[in-house]
């Protein structure tokens, strides 16, 4: 268990997922990691909202 945080880079592969979704991410835990060294605890909150006004609660059809 390491003592600090590890960032690990994505990738994707297009052998995960099935039926209903087409690849997905991967993260290789054994790859070299990069150690993350800002304390976020005193950054100020990101809005991350959008101003889209569509509707996605919408069902797909079927």
């Amino acid at each position: 268990m390491p003592d600090e945080t590890i960032r690990y880079t994505p990738e994707w592969d297009d052998d995960l997922g099935g039926n209903h979704v087409e690849g997905g991410f991967r993260l290789d835990l054994e790859q070299e990691g990069e150690v993350v060294t800002i304390d976020s605890s005193t950054e100020e909150p990101v809005d991350d909202t959008s101003d889209d006004t569509g509707d996605d609660t919408t069902a797909p059809a079927q």
